[in-house]
């Protein structure tokens, strides 16, 4: 591999892309990733993932370029010190959960540095800790929080909650909004449905 073409840097996706759809870096990821620092290439990552849910993967692709999370939400350096954050309005924020909440779903709220939770016991908190392989922190209350809050997002396993859920979003112009559901053989229960709700970027 040459960087004779005039390529500085790669920005690549984690989950799909560097990881496998079983969330596995393989050594075919591993070495590429040493290609392209040979070349003088440098690699950053971008992810819906919390910055702290790529640690994992800083040491064994040797990054040195930024860490993109939340998709552009939170900017960090390799050492996961913080180049820039877009948080939500705490107002929004504060919208949000309530959309999410009234609606019967479950919620997390994600801060720069802390994945936020009400009950370790509720639905996909144990798989998203596995993925991420850092622990969410229960918390009563996400009121204090919401100041900090970098993404929200409503979590069930009722396709019709959440279907309700996204078309209200929908409705309200200060939000993007992503469905998702997972498949993935390592859970073996009925599929999951989400609704992620970012900040949208102003640039």
């Amino acid at each position: 591999m040459s960087g004779q073409r005039g390529i500085r840097l790669l920005l690549a996706d984690v989950d799909g892309t560097l990881l496998t759809q079983e969330k596995i870096l393989t050594d075919a990821a591993i070495a590429a990733a040493h290609e392209l620092h040979d070349a003088g290439i440098t690699l950053a990552i971008t992810s819906g993932r919390p910055p702290l849910g790529m640690k994992m993967l800083i040491e064994p692709l040797a990054l040195k370029g930024a860490i993109a999370g939340f998709n552009g939400g939170v900017f960090v350096n390799p050492d996961l010190t913080v180049i820039e954050s877009r948080t939500l309005d705490p107002a929004v924020a504060a919208q949000t959960l309530k959309l999410i909440l009234d609606q019967g779903l479950d919620a997390w709220v994600y801060t720069e540095t802390e994945w936020l939770i009400r009950d370790p016991k509720a639905p996909h908190v144990e798989r998203e800790a596995w993925t991420v392989k850092f622990q969410p922190k229960v918390v009563a209350d996400f009121a204090d929080k919401l100041n900090d809050a970098a993404k929200i997002v409503g979590i069930s396993d009722d396709h019709d909650k959440v279907q309700r859920c996204e078309v209200d979003a929908q409705a309200v112009g200060h939000f993007e909004h992503l469905a998702h559901r997972d498949t993935s053989s390592q859970i073996r229960r009925p599929i999951s449905f989400s609704i992620s709700i970012t900040k949208q970027s102003t640039s």
